[in-house]
């Protein structure tokens, strides 16, 4: 893979929610599993260490299997923040 092959993504979005709840929605696999993913997949797998350079592999699998339909996605933390407060 080459530096053209790779780039970073920033997604801001405002929830009405605890920040707490929140953060927990997208760092502990449990809760990842029931929200997080395409229409129509689910997440078998969600390997998750949201310290700074760690990973995150999430695997997925379509409701109606088709050959070859299994994805893997995998993420590097750069930086973390829990909420204050």
């Amino acid at each position: 893979m080459t530096a053209r092959d790779t780039f970073d993504l920033t997604v801001t979005r405002m929830i009405r929610a605890p920040r707490q709840k929140v953060f927990d929605a997208f760092v502990k696999p449990d809760l990842v599993r029931k929200w997080f993913g395409t229409r129509g997949f689910t997440i078998t797998r969600a390997d998750i260490d949201a310290r700074v350079g760690s990973k995150a592999l999430l695997e997925k699998v379509p409701h109606v299997m088709r050959a070859h339909a299994w994805i893997a996605q995998r993420e590097s933390f750069k930086t973390t923040m829990p909420p204050l407060g």
